[in-house]
């Protein structure tokens, strides 16, 4: 829900990505993500007087080879009280991306989980999860409304480097509970997608569906069907808790088989450690850590997947859980304990195992051990001859072969397992 605050003035520094797009490739293909797997992790607000530790740590994943980076708006949010629209806010977002030499990938909220975010006068006075007596998504009036925004928004998006465009976060939710309106809402997301080409013919666009559509996949394929790329959310939790790190690779093979040939992007990903003692989810920073250090490899072995966003990096405060709280609907002691430590950080600003993981599954260890002018295999060869400290945690161990190996394993053609 959040979108990227501002960074102390010492990021910007950092620069500003350039890209070389490809004439003519179609959409799907992603020709404006100028990398094969890009990856990123949502910067995020935790109680002010430890703000601080979240900035430093942004720093050190930017350093770290951070590539992407997901922005989000509402439809809603940029229209002013006479209708007029209102960028402020998309440019500020798209602002903090760029500066930091990321890449965007856009979201506009129509639909937000079990939320609407269209106009509010396209929505029932009396429950505003619900559209007016009358109003469909196809309705022409809907689609003529969006289509003025998007002929603004398109230009702005491309002038800061953008490479996708969700119409929709998480519709999947909303509309599972009224599939009168699957149809209609397949038809506005083609209806943009075609207002959105004719300004960028190879700007991606889709909706963003949840890994829930697994238990229905065939309620799903006009969705599927309609968007240039496939974008997911997941989260990697059910009903009965945290779940286990090895249970994530048949999850991904099944979200990646639902795609068929398409790309994949996962607008966001995580998992929540629960609380530090009496957990009601099961979670445990250990669990987390091992989540994400499944994740880099797992990622990375399927050249479908060419963007991912890890949500989030440092734990939300009482004041945000307690909005999403209230904005989602949902109040149990799970939700709230889920909500409150998805982050690789603690709101104290103590890092958890899983931050360590992060950074080095992100290439924090290319090192050319060996001084050849290459990181490659032989490196890894002469460190587990010859251990280095080239973690940074000042002990030369096997912790420091296995950060290379990592690297090595996201970034090295050649298999592992077969070398010598």
């Amino acid at each position: 829900m959040s979108t990227l605050r501002s960074l102390p003035a010492t990021l910007a520094i950092l620069g500003i990505s350039t890209t070389t797009h490809a004439a003519q490739t179609p959409p799907g293909l992603l020709p404006l993500l100028d990398t094969q797997q890009s990856i990123g992790i949502l910067y995020s607000q935790i109680d002010p007087p430890h703000q601080d530790a979240i900035d430093e740590a942004y720093i050190e994943l930017l350093d770290r080879g951070m590539h992407g980076l997901a922005g989000f708006v509402n439809w809603a949010d940029m229209l002013n009280a006479d209708g007029s629209i209102n960028t402020a806010e998309l440019v500020q977002s798209l602002e903090n991306i760029t500066v930091l030499g990321l890449t965007p990938y856009l979201v506009i909220a129509t639909i937000d989980t079990n939320n609407l975010q269209v106009p509010w006068e396209y929505r029932d006075p009396g429950d505003e999860r619900e559209l007016a007596p009358g109003m469909r998504f196809d309705s022409p009036e809907m689609i003529a409304r969006f289509g003025e925004l998007l002929d603004v928004v398109v230009p702005i998006l491309i002038e800061h480097d953008g490479f996708y465009l969700s119409v929709g976060n998480e519709v999947d939710i909303w509309l599972a509970q009224r599939p009168d309106q699957i149809e209609a809402y397949t038809s506005f997301v083609q209806a943009a997608k075609e207002r959105i080409q004719s300004i960028a013919p190879q700007l991606a666009v889709g909706a963003t569906l949840t890994s829930n559509v697994l238990v229905s996949p065939k309620t799903w394929t006009p969705v599927l069907d309609v968007s240039d790329a496939i974008s997911y959310t997941y989260y990697h939790i059910d009903e009965t808790g945290v779940l286990e790190a090895s249970l994530f690779p048949q999850v991904l093979d099944d979200l990646v088989g639902l795609a068929g040939e398409k790309q994949i992007l996962f607008q966001e990903i995580g998992i929540p450690s629960g609380w530090a003692t009496d957990t009601t989810i099961g979670g445990s920073v250990e669990l987390q850590r091992q989540f994400v250090e499944t994740l880099f490899p797992e990622m990375a072995s399927h050249p479908q997947i060419r963007f991912w966003s890890f949500l989030t990096l440092g734990d939300w405060s009482d004041e945000q859980v307690a909005y999403f709280s209230e904005y989602y609907g949902i109040d149990t002691p799970e939700f709230i304990e889920y909500l409150g430590t998805l982050g690789l950080i603690w709101n104290d600003g103590t890092p958890k195992p899983g931050y360590q993981e992060f950074l080095m599954g992100l290439g924090g260890c290319a090192a050319d051990v060996n001084a050849d002018g290459r990181i490659d295999l032989d490196d890894l060869h002469t460190l587990i001859q010859t251990p280095a400290d080239i973690n940074g945690d000042g002990i030369a161990d096997e912790e420091d072969s296995r950060c290379l190996e990592k690297y090595l394993r996201r970034f090295e053609m050649r298999d592992l397992v077969a070398q010598p």
